[in-house]
């Protein structure tokens, strides 16, 4: 048994917890909060449950009626959600139908967040009306389709988080976009028929402090043999929404890392402390809960890491049914107990988690016994939490070539795992990996200087296709920069 004496700072943290903070909640508003009309043109009902329009055969082709102030204000927090269910009551025998939210709304030139129906479907997207045509354009962004059947009551929801936002029906994902300013809904959109809005709601989300105090143990000595590694890995290539595209490598690069942390290289870490999430596992609940788990149940002496690998952008990890918010995994480890916590993200745009971040010596064990070694180490390493990505705020990160490759990123960090000369007094460092990472990073985009890819951007009303080039720079971050010496190795 090894004893390492620390200096002790009593201390203690919340329990934390996700809670929703209501901005708007029909069950709330009167009559004086909704536009009520009643004319041969156009008829509106309110009641404390519902919102009825009604756009008679005869009358204008389509309505659009101003909604109220606090809904106009859904999207005003960086993660937001407005939710509403709603029917066609009657189509008045029209073939397709369907109601929408105005936005970018600058009185005869607007963008039109439609739900239509027709064919037995019901679909999302987004169509601009523009001065010039007279009319509506041909549609900025196309959503996917599911059955719809007539007379159904169908639950839309729409998430923000950041400058991205994803539009679900029924639970179910049927468009995503990209679009920089806040959006503010300003009016309701009908086409000829009769329709019914109700349970309309919009709120934010936030990871806050319980009140129940959980102590946090700074222990007198740090002990390897309590020592333990949780580990949470998600892996998504085989995305079923038909929105993001198909990926090589997410699913191999969880086997081929897991593989590693169960060797005596990666400590020995037991099945009983790996959570291994691939493609329709990796959901946002499943990984979430995941982590917030690991937080749970680690002690003084523990590493947790997290490991997510697959479709990211600049504020989050997509999950097979959502996505995992960078800023919620950082603001719950900020209650993790464990002595090191070690965050390593396969994805695009994964640097920009570094804008939500801003030792005792004692001889060492047998290096025969790498177990031992790697949870020495540990000891060794300044507590602190380290964020490992693939890429920079800017950039992408490229999935294998082939279907049973690992990511460029993934296969950097094997190859690096393989070189001896990595390893100093048979250790590899988070530091040392992140130093190899560069150099191979350099000659890569050396290699790549003349390649580029086009991604397709909702910018100014309008989306745009620009070239990136294919180049990827790693990056290290941590609230602590001592904490580098964490072991990510240990060998013979």
């Amino acid at each position: 048994m090894f004893n390492f004496l620390c200096y002790i700072v009593p201390s203690k943290v919340l329990a934390q917890r996700i809670v929703q903070s209501e901005i708007f909640n029909q069950a709330n508003t009167g009559i004086q909060d909704w536009t009520v009309i009643n004319t041969d043109q156009l008829e509106t009902e309110f009641s404390k449950n519902s919102y009825t329009i009604n756009l008679p055969v005869g009358a204008n082709w389509n309505a659009k009626v101003n909604i109220p102030n606090r809904l106009q204000s859904s999207f005003k927090n960086e993660e937001s959600t407005l939710e509403f269910s709603a029917r066609v009551i009657s189509s008045n025998d029209q073939e397709t139908t369907g109601y929408g939210l105005i936005f970018d709304d600058f009185g005869e030139e607007y963008n039109l967040l439609y739900i239509g129906q027709e064919g037995g479907r019901i679909f999302s997207t987004i169509i601009p009306r523009r001065k010039k045509t007279n009319g509506f354009a041909k549609p900025l962004k196309e959503g996917r389709g599911i059955a719809y059947a007539a007379g159904g009551m169908y639950k839309t929801t729409i998430r923000r988080v950041g400058p991205n936002y994803s539009v679900y029906i029924n639970g179910i994902l049927t468009m995503r976009f990209v679009h920089e300013a806040m959006i503010k809904f300003e009016r309701l959109y009908v086409t000829t028929g009769k329709y019914e809005f109700s349970n309309l709601k919009a709120f934010s989300e936030f990871v806050v402090a319980d009140g129940a105090e959980i102590p946090v143990l700074t222990p007198k000595d740090w002990n390897p043999e309590n020592a333990k590694v949780h580990l949470i890995m998600a892996g998504i290539g085989d995305y079923k929404n038909g929105i993001l595209g198909l990926l090589n490598s997410p699913a191999i690069d969880v086997d081929s890392l897991k593989t590693f942390w169960r060797s005596s290289n990666g400590g020995n870490v037991p099945v009983s402390d790996i959570i291994a999430l691939q493609n329709e596992k990796a959901t946002t609940a499943n990984i979430l809960n995941a982590i917030l788990n690991a937080v749970k149940v680690s002690g003084k002496d523990d590493l947790i890491i997290i490991y997510l690998s697959g479709h990211g952008n600049s504020s989050f990890f997509y999950s097979m049914d959502d996505h995992v918010s960078y800023s919620r995994i950082v603001e719950i480890l900020k209650y993790s107990r464990a002595k090191s916590n070690l965050v390593i993200l396969d994805a695009c745009r994964s640097g920009s988690i570094k804008n939500l971040v801003l030792s005792p010596t004692k001889s060492s064990p047998d290096s025969e016994d790498l177990a031992a070694l790697f949870k020495y180490r540990m000891g060794m390493a300044d507590a602190g939490t380290i964020y490992l990505t693939s890429c920079a705020d800017n950039e992408f990160s490229f999935d294998g070539r082939m279907p049973k490759d690992n990511s460029a990123f993934t296969s950097a960090i094997l190859k690096t795992l393989r070189d001896p000369q990595a390893f100093t007094n048979n250790v590899l460092t988070v530091a040392s990996l992140y130093s190899k990472l560069n150099l191979y990073f350099t000659t890569w985009n050396l290699n790549n200087k003349n390649n580029y890819i086009s991604k397709t951007i909702f910018r100014d009303g309008e989306y745009v296709t620009e070239k990136y080039p294919v180049k990827m720079t790693p990056q290290l971050i941590s609230n602590r920069a001592n904490s580098y010496n964490l072991p990510f190795a240990v060998k013979k």
